[in-house]
């Protein structure tokens, strides 16, 4: 497992080859102060020992659950409770990726790997391209297949915006536009898509503390 930096004026993103994984992104508070917003493990080979969180890994084929393993006729593995999750147990949040530092401020990760034992067909490609732009870390996703599947891969990170893990994220605000959201059923599956509901716990297009969300008594 090899560490790998990018860096500017701004910010300071460590990225490792096992999962492509973030393990730190430093940038300054208000006050000036730099501190790390992701959470992070103290041992690199805790990426490896715990893998449950998928710690800020690149998680894919597919990101997220497909109810019972099925989907459009075909049968997947099941590796959460009654679902498929993140691809199977031939995920690529744990293997190592190919890493080329393209400049000081831009990292190329590439993997060329089979799901066959989690029921996908095919040689999949994928390239996550990590970019530094001013005060904002870019991720493009640029993956391939060449045989018919479900795929959608995204970035599985965790944040903490106090630095350096001060306090917890309840007193963080956060501001969003997004009007629908994803219903779960019991197992963790989705199941359908619904309407955000204006000024509900859920709506957060007008700005909202973390914690009233978090606390609220929505069923």
């Amino acid at each position: 497992m090899q560490t790998y930096i990018i860096k500017n004026e701004h910010l300071e993103v460590h990225v490792l080859s096992y999962g492509a994984a973030v393990d730190k992104i430093y940038c300054r508070d208000k006050d000036g102060n730099m501190g790390n917003v992701v959470l992070s493990y103290n041992k690199k080979e805790d990426y490896i020992n715990f893998p449950g969180p998928y710690l800020n890994a690149i998680v894919g084929p597919i990101a997220g659950r497909i109810k019972d393993g099925k989907c459009n006729g075909r049968e997947f593995t099941v590796n959460n409770g009654a679902n498929h999750l993140h691809g199977g147990i031939t995920g690529i949040s744990f293997v190592e990726w190919n890493i080329e530092q393209v400049s000081e401020t831009e990292l190329v990760c590439t993997l060329e790997t089979n799901h066959e034992q989690d029921g996908y067909h095919g040689t999949f490609n994928y390239k996550v391209t990590y970019t530094l732009e001013n005060d904002a870390l870019v991720l493009t996703y640029d993956h391939h297949c060449d045989k018919l599947n479900p795929f959608g891969s995204t970035s599985h990170m965790y944040f903490n915006l106090s630095g350096d893990l001060k306090h917890g994220i309840k007193n963080h605000i956060l501001t969003s536009n997004i009007t629908k959201m994803e219903m779960l059923d019991d197992s963790g599956a989705p199941c359908c898509v619904a309407d955000i509901e204006k000024g509900s716990c859920f709506d957060f297009t007008e700005g909202k503390v973390l914690g009233e969300a978090i606390e609220s008594n929505h069923p």
